[in-house]
């Protein structure tokens, strides 16, 4: 089992292999969420969907595996021109 989050200000959705694990959509300031999903051992597909309404970008994806420790692996604090 492995445990995918987001966090974000606004929406984001994580989808593995087109399944999608964390729904996160709609307006808000930065917060995380997240969702449990098995994997068998090798490369899967992944799709991170992110919009932003307004003020405050940010996007940070990460899992967790059997050691429980949470690792990100896409880290986009996001700025506007």
């Amino acid at each position: 089992m492995y445990y995918f989050y987001t966090r974000s200000d606004d929406g984001s959705k994580f989808y593995i292999q087109d399944q999608l694990v964390v729904d996160k959509d709609g307006s808000h300031e930065e917060r995380a969420r997240g969702g449990d999903i098995a994997l068998k051992k090798g490369l899967h597909p992944f799709r991170v969907e992110y919009f932003e309404d307004f003020e405050g970008q940010s996007l940070f994806v990460g899992y967790s595996g059997a050691d429980g420790k949470r690792k990100p692996f896409i880290g986009l604090p996001l700025m506007s021109k």
